[in-house]
């Protein structure tokens, strides 16, 4: 045996059990912090509503990426909806709402059919695999 072969020998004796407690030690951490969890998903509706839609920017860009746009051009069209609906909302208007600024962009609007970018900005389309995922987890 070499002197290399005892070096990794002894990395591997210290690393594996320590990696193993380690993991143990984040799986009861876990395991209590979701023991103590509630959930008010008023609140988290009423939060989102917070961002002014603008929550839905990343399925934005990567919806209109998927349609040909580069990624560069996909996130001006984005930033600039984005930057419309701040000045909105510190303009003092109540009407502030990113997916709207995105609709009234023709340059965003000819990439979407009718009805389209709403549905991409739903919570519904959001939550369209979580019972697949509880399913696949057992519960």
């Amino acid at each position: 045996m070499s002197a290399c072969d005892i070096s990794h020998s002894s990395v591997e004796r210290i690393i594996f059990p320590d990696s193993c407690t380690l993991l143990d030690y984040m799986f009861g951490l876990l395991t209590r912090l979701m023991d103590g969890l509630v959930v008010y998903p008023a609140n988290m509706k009423k939060n989102l509503g917070l961002s002014l839609g603008m929550w839905n920017s990343q399925t934005v860009l990567l919806a209109l990426i998927k349609k040909g746009l580069t990624r560069e051009a996909a996130y001006k069209l984005c930033q600039d909806a984005a930057m419309k609906t701040w000045e909105v909302k510190h303009a003092g208007r109540d009407d502030a709402d990113f997916v709207e600024q995105l609709q009234a962009d023709p340059a965003v609007a000819k990439h979407f059919k009718k009805g389209e970018l709403e549905a991409l900005c739903s919570l519904d389309f959001h939550f369209k695999e979580v019972n697949n995922r509880f399913k696949k987890l057992g519960l």
